[in-house]
């Protein structure tokens, strides 16, 4: 996906690790895509049933055990759920730090149109219509932000940074030196050298292109507004429909993504 290397000793969203533990997850409407999405009520934990969400707790649980046990170092843990999860994840790690990367709406909903996509043709066991991604993809955003907007005030002060996706991209280093002065994760000028040389090995990268019709960016500015305001998305010039991938290097501190 996005012309981006994978592989074992590469970072991946864990969602994806629980999804083959045997845990429900939304996930596996990758290997059903003509099915109606597939547990929807695992997005955010709140609907499951005591027993439902003590075993959803203790699969996770193991599972950041197992990758921490000959090396305990802080873990990042870069999944969407997760952005739905923050109550969950607070009550399990009371201490965690949480980064939400904003981004501009206008591209994200073909990204994650052709992610989707991409991820159905090849993990599908179903030759993929694609009938209703769209409004799937419409509403789980809705959903994702409502759940995280009113989850963000039960996370201790400076314990939550928000950074947007295009300030990341045009200074990295300057970026993620407010990241780990404001959630105050120590040890940034041993971290440097290391970021330094991942941005350097994929300074080549080539992003991919998305053109939107005038009937797709009003649908977006309808369904969206009140999150493209909010961040101040209405006044951004129209973008170039580019899509760049940065993800991180090393393990530093548990949290959750969007």
């Amino acid at each position: 996906m996005d012309n981006m290397k994978a592989g074992w000793t590469r970072p991946q969203e864990d969602e994806f690790a629980l999804c083959m533990l045997g845990l429900p997850s939304p996930y596996l409407t990758l290997a059903f895509p003509n099915r109606p999405p597939q547990y929807p009520e695992y997005l955010d934990l709140e609907g499951l049933s005591r027993r439902e969400l003590a075993n959803w707790k203790r699969i996770f649980f193991h599972f950041l055990q197992v990758l921490t046990f000959k090396n305990p170092r802080r873990l990042v843990l870069k999944s969407p759920p997760h952005s739905c999860r923050i109550k969950t994840l607070l009550e399990m790690f009371p201490d965690a730090r949480f980064i939400h990367i904003m981004r501009d709406p206008y591209v994200v909903f073909p990204s994650t149109v052709n992610l989707w996509k991409s991820l159905y043709r090849k993990h599908g066991l179903q030759t993929p219509t694609f009938a209703g991604l769209d409004e799937y993809v419409f509403s789980t955003f809705n959903r994702l932000f409502g759940k995280m907007e009113e989850s963000i005030p039960l996370i201790p002060r400076g314990r939550f940074h928000q950074v947007h996706y295009e300030d990341l991209v045009a200074d990295p280093i300057g970026e993620m030196e407010k990241l780990y002065d404001r959630l105050d994760l120590g040890g940034f000028e041993e971290y440097v050298p290391r970021l330094k040389e991942y941005l350097a090995d994929n300074s080549g990268y080539e992003t991919n292109r998305y053109q939107l019709d005038p009937r797709q960016r009003a649908e977006i500015t309808r369904r969206w507004g009140d999150v493209i305001r909010r961040y101040g998305y209405e006044t951004a010039p129209i973008p170039a429909m580019e899509e760049k991938v940065m993800a991180p290097t090393e393990p530093q501190e548990v949290h959750a993504g969007a």
